[in-house]
């Protein structure tokens, strides 16, 4: 009998093993290998205000957040269970992608989730960049490409087991290139010069709000996930004023003299003109108020 039960445990453990093994290549193969996605050819902008308005782009959208404040890369993810994720190097200096990346290599890393090598790109968020309009990308684009060239050797990305698992398989369907509406069009252009609501939108979409504050800006509570409040009009914001929004974007602050959180990135935000932030209000004035 106990032999009987002996042999049973050991066919449940082999079986076991079997699984968990195909789930760890099968989550590696979607890791290393992305789904077929649409090209498509940006043109790139010459002159200075288009590339500053690039740099713009990429300070709002916390590109160096990830990438390092030179945008040189830096380890993003190095811990278990999850393995070592780089940020890599932007610039064409010696260990960064930008000597070799095409215009096109940019555009399907920066709004499609893949990279050169045809990886799938598990950090990046591609689904908020997705949402670059032709010319915000193309100017996002060339401001890069002109980056002073920074010389830093990043190991490669190694994804280890059980990462391979939650990554590839379990959190297959929440990888950004899964994320994406790869066939929708793009706009050829954002109408910056617009404070609507629609505006604010588009812009509270390419700088991730959503990541900190919820899919639909009500706050994140969810131990282990970055904790933004709600910022809809059944939050705080329902208390401030227009003047008192842009201030606190400008300032850090709030209007009561607190600090905002530190993770806050309001030293990007306080990049934007003052008709961007004014479109964002807009828009978050027109969001459900969403109550704890």
């Amino acid at each position: 009998m106990i032999k009987r039960i002996g042999k049973a445990l050991a066919v449940v453990v082999v079986a076991l093993l079997l699984i968990v093994a195909a789930l760890h290549f099968i989550g590696q193969s979607r890791l290393n290998t992305a789904p077929a996605v649409p090209s498509h050819v940006v043109a790139l902008p010459s002159d200075g205000e288009a590339i500053a308005r690039g740099d713009d782009l990429a300070t709002i959208s916390s590109c160096k957040g990830c990438h390092g404040s030179d945008l040189g890369g830096a380890a993003f993810i190095d811990e278990a269970p999850i393995g070592y994720l780089p940020a890599p190097n932007l610039t064409r200096g010696d260990g960064g992608i930008g000597g070799r990346y095409t215009v096109e290599d940019w555009e399907r890393a920066i709004r499609h989730g893949v990279a050169q090598d045809g990886r799938t790109l598990a950090a990046m968020p591609s689904n908020a960049f997705s949402r670059y309009s032709d010319e915000e990308l193309g100017a996002l684009i060339a401001y890069l490409q002109q980056l002073p060239p920074v010389d830093r050797l990043l190991d490669a990305r190694a994804i280890a087991f059980p990462g391979t698992i939650l990554f590839g398989f379990l959190g297959s369907g929440d990888l950004p290139v899964n994320l994406i509406d790869q066939q929708a069009p793009h706009a050829q252009a954002a109408p910056r010069a617009e404070v609507s609501a629609s505006y604010g939108e588009h812009l509270v979409t390419v700088a991730s709000c959503q990541s900190c504050h919820g899919p639909a800006l009500d706050g994140v509570v969810n131990p282990g996930e970055p904790q933004g409040p709600n910022i809809t009009q059944g939050g705080e914001l329902a208390e401030w004023s227009e003047a008192e929004f842009i201030a606190a974007l400008q300032q850090g602050q709030r209007p009561d003299g607190r600090p905002l959180d530190p993770e806050m990135p309001w030293a990007a935000y306080a990049r934007m003109s003052e008709s961007d932030a004014k479109a964002i209000w807009a828009y978050l004035q027109s969001v459900p108020a969403a109550t704890p």
